[in-house]
């Protein structure tokens, strides 16, 4: 890291990944017995990463960070129960950009807008070259945070998702899910006789957008059942994609206390 002054940080980072497989990974719990993935390899990558942190103004910084992440063996679920299971997959790589921009006019405005932006494709294999799913490329970010009366601060934020394949579709042969955007509003309140709480009342998604965050193509669904032809044990399939929709409109209220 090159730190020239207060206002400016310039910097190069690498690391190795590691991660063993959790045990829910190891055994599956679907279907009419536990199922054991005693074959999985633990997960390794590196990643690789440069960015800066620059303040021309004293209520105005400026930051932004690059990297190539390399994975090898990532664990997911691939195809559909019962022939299908968790697995690991070919080579992966993604190349990424982080963007923040920090606005602060006064003590009792803050504003920032960040976006990221995630080239993630197979780097081997049969899908080569091939989207990952679940990972979209865009997302944009804009938050608000307004001091509206001494001990009450008002919070805004906007969050804009692009559009994304779904689970299973390493081959990117269906329609990806669409993209979305999500309102959140919140207000918190923090006594000043009472050091270090505060209580957060919030509404998640504002506007009762209806979308999607996590899919399977050809999922499938299925059960174990009786051919009464010859009396035999069989499993029953139905094929089908799989959505999993966000939660709507959703109110909130937390407690926190710092000390």
């Amino acid at each position: 890291m090159y730190q020239p002054d207060a206002w400016q940080k310039y910097f190069v980072r690498g690391t190795t990944i590691y991660r063993y497989p959790f045990i829910d990974e190891m055994v599956s719990y679907q279907g009419a017995a536990p199922r054991f993935y005693d074959d999985l390899r633990s997960e390794k990558g590196y990643l690789v990463e440069a960015g800066f942190v620059v303040a021309p103004l004293d209520d105005f910084a400026v930051d932004m960070r690059v990297y190539r992440l390399a994975m090898k063996d990532e664990i997911n679920w691939v195809g559909a129960f019962p022939k299908g299971g968790i697995e690991n997959f070919d080579r992966t790589t993604r190349y990424g950009l982080d963007a923040g921009v920090n606005w602060r006019p006064v003590d009792a405005l803050r504003f920032r807008l960040g976006y990221q932006w995630v080239q993630a494709e197979f780097a081997s294999g049969t899908d080569k070259g091939k989207t990952v799913p679940l990972v979209p490329e865009h997302v944009l970010t804009l938050y608000g945070e307004q001091t509206i009366l001494k001990e009450w601060t008002l919070m805004e934020t906007l969050r804009a998702v692009g559009s994304q394949y779904m689970g299973m579709d390493n081959a990117n042969a269906y329609r990806p899910l669409s993209g979305y955007a999500v309102v959140d509003l919140g207000v918190r309140y923090s006594p000043k006789w009472a050091d270090g709480f505060s209580l957060l009342f919030s509404c998640d998604n504002v506007f009762d957008t209806m979308y999607v965050t996590q899919a399977w193509s050809g999922g499938g669904y299925g059960y174990w059942g009786v051919d009464w032809s010859d009396f035999s044990s069989k499993w029953y399939n139905y094929d089908y994609d799989g959505f999993y929709p966000a939660n709507g409109r959703t109110w909130r209220v937390t407690g926190r206390y710092q000390f």
